[in-house]
């Protein structure tokens, strides 16, 4: 079990580049994460995330020294400061693995406060580092950084951690924008970093947010983007509940693709069960067996939907915070996860009721087939009932006081054949009447079955 770890306050610096990772590794209990406010700084909003600390990340963190970040693309001429590399724990037991960077500008002061210039410079290079830290194209300690994750993670709980999932978001943190930067600059610069590349756009209107509640104070430049996000000239308990922010909503995006991959398997089972059965035709008490387990499973997965997602849409009845909330809505928005959430939540609707029309088709033929079994029966009654009839007119005949029966007469006597005719057609129609009924039934069904031209409707065809 890891041994939690509170860190030393970090030194100044120009740039924090965070990038976070999303898995769906769920790990075991007792990893020794702390609350975000152990190591992050919330200021007056600290006691509310202490408060909350079992709806919102808990997190595990190590550190490294500048000198020991290395790049294996090539990427050079960055003074890195320090690097911490972080283990979160959402509420819904996911781990989301995520790499902070302190960079400085040439000639910072010693409050990581650069020239304008120096500034700049810094910001273009970012956009090259961007693409690799996420493609984790950087070594700790000369380890590569995917390796040190997976150490990370197992010290954590995570019992086999694979690869990370494609869901990331990174966040540039920093100080001001330089004043005399002009607005089409301005604007150049922030589409190259939140898109990662170093062409130019043209001037069109924007489809990343700026939130408004969080651009009011002066110098402060936030811009929210599907993967990445700007924060200049804001607090560090902006900068810091930000980051929190952004490892819940990776989580939930990383947890909303599970969840929408799980859901087209449970009917991808059942489809393929019908198209090619094992053993021929699908009998309906299989049917039922898939059925049930598909229903368990969906079951599962709409309250996987609602705790893992839908919990995580709405920060304010957390920590009410007019800047905090304004990021996360931002950020849950720009991420897709408000759409997502709706085509996901529409395929489980259509699911269950999917799976509830083909359980009532199935309960329809199991009516339909008790009525011919309750027929063959009252047919089996009815052939059972007429040996005791026959045997009872067969004897009641020869036992009666009448000149027609004579006492020295043998009673297999040909004069009796006629009666023992009558007796054998009483029985002999016993015996036909049932199997006739029940020729007639399969007989019925064969016919039916000849008539349909289209395949019956099931959940593979809906």
């Amino acid at each position: 079990m890891v041994v939690a770890q509170r860190l030393e306050r970090a030194r100044p610096r120009t740039v924090i580049l965070s990038t976070l990772y999303g898995t769906g590794w769920q790990p075991v209990e007792g990893n020794g994460t702390l609350p975000p406010s152990e190591n992050l700084s919330f200021g007056r909003l600290e006691r509310y995330y202490d408060d909350a600390e079992q709806l919102l990340p808990s997190a595990t963190v190590r550190p490294w020294a500048g000198d020991e970040v290395g790049f294996t693309d090539g990427t050079a001429g960055i003074d890195v400061v320090w690097a911490r590399l972080w283990m979160f724990r959402t509420a819904s037991g996911q781990s989301v693995p995520a790499l902070s960077l302190g960079l400085n500008a040439a000639g910072a002061d010693d409050k990581g406060r650069p020239a304008g210039e120096a500034y700049l410079t810094l910001l273009t290079k970012i956009i090259d580092l961007l693409n690799t830290c996420r493609d984790l194209q950087v070594t700790l300690g000369d380890v590569p950084l995917a390796e040190r994750i997976e150490q990370l993670a197992r010290e954590t709980g995570v019992e086999d951690p694979g690869a990370v999932s494609r869901e990331r978001h990174q966040l540039v943190i920093g100080h001001a924008l330089p004043d005399r930067l002009a607005a089409d600059d301005r604007r150049i610069l922030i589409e190259q970093l939140v898109y990662r590349t170093h062409q130019r756009f043209r001037d069109t209107p924007e489809t990343f947010a700026y939130p408004e509640e969080l651009n009011k104070r002066p110098g402060a430049t936030v811009v929210v983007g599907p993967y990445v996000s700007l924060l200049f000239g804001t607090d560090d308990e902006e900068d810091n509940a930000a980051f929190v922010s952004a490892a819940q909503l990776v989580a939930s995006a990383a947890r909303l693709r599970y969840i929408r991959e799980a859901a087209h398997r449970n009917l991808e089972t059942f489809r393929d069960a019908q198209r090619h059965p094992p053993g021929g035709r699908l009998g309906n008490v299989a049917k039922r067996r898939i059925l049930g387990q598909a229903a368990d499973t969906l079951g599962d997965l709409e309250l996987e939907l609602s705790f893992s997602v839908e919990a995580a849409a709405d920060i304010s009845l957390i920590v009410p915070a007019w800047r905090v909330t304004a990021y996360h809505d931002a950020l849950f928005v720009q991420m897709g996860l408000k759409r997502k959430f709706r085509i996901v939540s529409r395929m489980l609707r259509r699911l269950a009721r999917s799976i509830e029309a083909e359980t009532l088709s199935l309960d329809a033929l199991d009516r339909h087939g008790e009525g011919e079994r309750r027929r063959r029966w009252e047919a089996a009654y009815f052939y059972l009932a007429t040996i005791p009839l026959a045997a009872a007119l067969a004897l009641g005949y020869l036992g009666m006081n009448a000149s027609q029966v004579a006492i020295d007469e043998s009673m297999w006597a040909p004069r009796y054949y006629a009666m023992y005719m009558v007796v054998t057609i009483v029985v002999l129609g016993g015996i036909l009447v049932p199997g006739v009924v029940a020729l007639w039934q399969l007989v019925s069904r064969w016919l039916v079955s000849r008539r349909e031209d289209v395949e019956p409707v099931t959940m593979r065809t809906r």
